[in-house]
């Protein structure tokens, strides 16, 4: 009988994108997100479930090796020449099909005003291993999202003070 998939943390890591946070991808209608983590941080418990599903899909004798993970490490030059703070970390991408929290510290719902790509988030994740186009794989259900901390935005959006000057009240109209 199969074991029930195990929810997991995550270590702290960075939030990389908050777009489909709060809402769902137009194409895939999926929440999703993804997690920078440091190579150090521990990995053990995930990478035992990732194990456990893929032996009990694909057999005892499934080459791990061979098994498409939710997590790697970003190595093409062109994505770092982009985004050089992924240099020597781990991103995991995780989505979901339905909504899920998106909480603080004190594990209180939060908007999307007060979460970015760049805040230090854990996720609670559970796995699943299936096979698509010929390929083994075990992939990372989104739980829920706690912001840890603020970070540096990844991405900023422009302001109006990017495009226009402050007006004083003592100012002609001019237009």
């Amino acid at each position: 009988m199969a074991k029930k998939a195990e929810r997991l943390l995550t270590p702290v890591g960075m939030l990389a994108f908050d777009k489909n946070l709060f809402t769902p991808d137009e194409e895939k209608n999926k929440y999703a997100s993804a997690i920078v983590l440091d190579k150090e941080s521990d990995l053990k418990a995930i990478d035992a479930e990732i194990e456990r599903l893929a032996k009990e899909k694909f057999g005892d004798d499934v080459e791990m090796d061979d098994i498409i993970k939710p997590y790697k490490e970003v190595t093409k030059k062109k994505q770092l020449e982009k985004s050089p703070f992924l240099k020597g970390k781990y991103v995991l991408n995780a989505k979901n099909g339905f909504e899920f929290p998106v909480v603080d510290r004190a594990a209180e719902e939060i908007s999307r005003n007060d979460i970015k790509g760049g805040d230090q988030v854990r996720f609670s994740l559970s796995f699943y291993a299936w096979e698509f186009n010929g390929k083994e794989m075990v992939c990372a259900n989104l739980l829920a999202v706690q912001k840890v901390a603020d970070g540096e935005a990844l991405f900023s959006k422009p302001t109006g003070k990017d495009f226009f000057s402050v007006i004083a009240e003592n100012e002609e109209d001019d237009f």
